[in-house]
């Protein structure tokens, strides 16, 4: 799209819906048009400017919503940036994420009110996100490179979760890269079902927005919740392999308007693979690899899925493809067969060293064609 062109951060990007009547956030219950969804992210901008001192994350318990981009908009266009947390983690897992962003305030849906009264500490309050009144004042988008837009948590598979920060100019990098990738822009609309706290959740509806296209955000998936995108026109989505798996069982995977189909998060079975390209063979299917630190780093792109198919690639089933554009990709201390730890430089990565590298911390290899 046109107007990710010269834009320097995510924020900048986003003020292409000011003023726009196009929906913007589709959930079955209400469409919000981005004049709409801009508004209440400005109201919400200034509720978070009363609740929290500026220049600190606010840590969230928050589900998948216009209510909830609303929020993330809004603190990222006044120095606040959210930290939205797993609401199904422990107490145990969720404090230390909470204590080592040292905010006050724990903003908190309804729903999660139980589980935020047993996180907070005694120098910390609950802030309540109900639905942010709509404002007159408009956001100043106005936020530098190095500013943070939001926060997000690594797994905590090997430890304690790591805090993310999405800086806005590294942002908007992504934005390209993505948005690229998958061909998004105005007239599509964006469905993801992975939880907002999770680079493929609000990772990738940051992604979205900012590129022009309407999202439909799925709060909890469900193989009745995926059938419901097909009156929401999606065109665009994204699943995990767990996900696919149950909707090939289920015989819905195919919806009417879908184009493009991004999958990823973790391994895919090369018979699942199989199985959902016999199920879709008209849908581009796009493999991104990355990570919470940095994504995309490598993509196995529609037209290599369309060569597994036609050409009989099939050692491209078990692959996550070349490099994404822009990003360098190299194997640091291989073995004799050519597999070591891959570690990546771009500068749409988040989490990078003195020279530019995130090591990944993941094992591969490159072949012949990279």
């Amino acid at each position: 799209p046109d107007h990710l062109r010269g834009a320097v951060t995510w924020s900048s990007m986003l003020a292409w819906w000011v003023g726009r009547e196009e929906v913007a956030v589709r959930t079955g219950d209400e469409d919000v048009t981005g004049a709409e969804l801009m508004a209440r992210a400005a109201g919400a901008a200034e509720l978070l400017r009363e609740v929290s001192p500026p220049a600190r994350p606010v840590p969230a318990l928050l589900t998948s919503g216009t209510d909830a981009f609303s929020y993330l908009i809004g603190g990222a266009d006044v120095g606040r940036p959210i930290a939205p947390l797993g609401p199904l983690l422990t107490v145990r897992e969720l404090r230390p994420c909470i204590e080592a962003l040292g905010g006050d305030v724990l903003l908190v849906d309804p729903g999660h009110l139980p589980l935020a009264e047993d996180l907070v500490s005694p120098r910390q309050r609950i802030v309540v996100a109900e639905r942010p009144p709509t404002s007159t004042a408009a956001l100043s988008m106005a936020a530098e490179a190095d500013d943070t837009a939001f926060v997000l948590h690594t797994s905590g598979t090997t430890g304690v979760a790591k805090a993310v920060h999405y800086r806005q100019g590294a942002l908007a990098d992504r934005v390209r890269v993505n948005a690229g990738l998958c061909s998004i822009g105005p007239g599509a609309v964006y469905a993801t079902a992975s939880p907002l706290h999770h680079i493929a959740g609000f990772g990738n509806h940051a992604v979205a927005l900012a590129a022009g296209a309407a999202v439909a955000p799925i709060p909890r998936f469900s193989v009745e919740a995926w059938r419901k995108l097909a009156d929401l026109g999606v065109s665009h989505a994204l699943t995990v392999p767990t996900m696919l798996e149950m909707l090939l069982e289920a015989g819905c995977l195919p919806l009417p308007d879908l184009t493009t189909l991004q999958y990823g998060a973790s391994p895919i079975h090369p018979d699942t693979l199989r199985r959902t390209l016999a199920a879709i063979p008209g849908v581009g299917l796009v493999n991104i690899y990355g990570q919470t630190e940095g994504s995309p780093i490598t993509c196995l792109t529609a037209e290599d899925h369309r060569l597994i198919d036609r050409d009989g690639r099939t050692e491209l089933l078990a692959s996550v493809g070349r490099a994404a554009p822009g990003v360098e990709v190299v194997i640091e201390a291989p073995d004799e067969s050519g597999v070591g730890e891959v570690a990546a430089r771009a500068s749409h990565l988040f989490v990078r060293d003195d020279d530019g590298w995130l090591r990944t911390g993941d094992l591969g290899r490159l072949d012949e064609d990279g």
